[in-house]
């Protein structure tokens, strides 16, 4: 009896799911757990995602139809040849530490090449909202975390994540998640909550780069959707509240002092000089993923690091020359196709997370490499997955739209 209960539960829970993913998702129900489960996953503390992550590329590998079609996609060769170049040459000059981090990172170019094969607009919109909810929730988390620690000088939230600069990047796209949904939903106060706690997860991580990376994507996603007068109005309450928290919490902003940013900004180029020194050793073909502690800190007086603090550098010294043309191949393919994206009238407004994600990456990966972690690296390529609305289009589609100029974003209108 207990049973036969059990299993009624289970086909009322699949039967729930499955109405979800027809009305909120249009994909495939597996897929739709999948993207959903991964999602809210990335909220959870760290390495929670790797569970879920690794379904996603048993459902990759085993599935055909997604497999090859993952192929075909613009540039996907070129990413995966350079993910599995970055791993040969790891294996060849790293140690066991090394090869699991190149591992998890061509793990995550796979989810990233699943995410848009498989990404629908239902399903998109609803993983923009999944990430406002987890990120709602680590904000306020983080907020707790640092009223808790207030009396120690310093103090760096990570709230759910593994360091305070994958906190803080994090948060920068839960931003960009809300200013789209902020925009395009009736209920524009919820998202507006969760825009004032990402900006507070970014000032509780007191991270300086993220809050610099935060001010310009928010900017550029309200810039992207034409809201002058929203832009108008956040920029007036800038102008009131920052110089008020600088007043009010000066403790908060510790490391934007001049001093400290100068001293700061000296050693970065020091590491930055050392990276480049790694990168001429093995120009070709590169060193081998996080191989900067063991190539280049002797290289520096040295001094402790354990990556380059720079995005470029880092895949420079990781993959040389050859690996940095492939990779770089594939995100010019992706900007060209989020343009082109934008420039499509219906599809438009989902447009802007992929292209501000893409932004948040170059701007923050200039001072910092905390894209190159599971929570974040597949965070991202869930945002720029939007891209794979546009691939399903055809061809008649996008030339049809792509003579036309756009000139206002229109709110979408979701099928159910």
């Amino acid at each position: 009896m207990m049973k036969q209960s059990e299993r009624k539960d289970r086909a009322d829970l699949v039967e729930t799911f499955k109405r979800f993913s027809q009305r909120y998702c249009q994909c495939n129900v597996l897929d739709a757990f999948l993207i959903c489960l991964l999602t809210a996953s990335l909220f959870c503390p760290p390495f929670v995602c790797v569970g879920p992550a690794v379904a996603v590329l048993v459902r990759f590998f085993c599935t055909k139809k997604i497999f090859q079609g993952a192929l075909r996609l613009p540039g996907a060769v070129a990413l995966m040849a350079f993910g599995l170049l970055m791993l040969l040459v790891t294996c060849v000059r790293g140690e066991e530490f090394n090869i699991i981090v190149a591992l998890g990172i061509v793990a995550s170019l796979v989810v990233g090449l699943y995410f848009r094969q498989v990404m629908t607009l239902p399903m998109f919109h609803t993983c923009l909202d999944i990430f406002c909810i987890g990120g709602a929730a680590t904000g306020l988390y983080g907020l707790i975390e640092k009223l808790m620690h207030w009396g120690v000088p310093g103090f760096r939230g990570p709230s759910m994540f593994l360091n305070p600069n994958y906190f803080a990047l994090m948060m920068v796209f839960v931003c960009i998640c809300a200013v789209v949904q902020l925009v395009q939903s009736d209920h524009w106060y919820l998202y507006a909550t969760v825009l004032v706690l990402g900006l507070t997860g970014i000032v509780m991580a007191d991270g300086r780069a993220a809050l610099i990376t935060g001010a310009v994507c928010i900017l550029l996603a309200l810039v992207l959707l034409k809201q002058w007068r929203l832009t108008i109005i956040l920029l007036m309450i800038a102008i009131v509240v920052i110089p008020l928290l600088l007043t009010l919490f000066p403790n908060l902003f510790i490391r934007l002092e001049g001093v400290s940013v100068s001293a700061d900004l000296q050693h970065r180029i020091m590491i930055w000089k050392a990276a480049i020194k790694g990168f001429l050793q093995s120009p070709v073909f590169g060193q081998g993923a996080w191989m900067f502690e063991k190539v280049c800190t002797p290289l520096y007086a040295g001094l402790y690091e354990v990556h380059a603090h720079n995005l470029f550098f880092e895949i420079l010294l990781m993959s040389g020359v050859v690996g940095t043309s492939l990779i770089g191949g594939y995100v010019l393919t992706m900007v060209r196709d989020l343009t082109r994206m934008y420039r499509v009238k219906h599809v438009a407004l989902f447009a802007v997370p992929g292209i501000c994600t893409l932004c948040a990456v170059t701007l923050h990966g200039l001072l910092d490499v905390a894209i190159v972690f599971p929570q974040t690296g597949i965070a991202m390529f869930l945002l720029v997955s939007c891209i794979g609305i546009y691939d399903k289009l055809s061809e008649e589609e996008k030339q049809g739209f792509l003579q036309r100029h756009l000139k206002i974003i229109d709110k979408v209108e979701i099928p159910r």
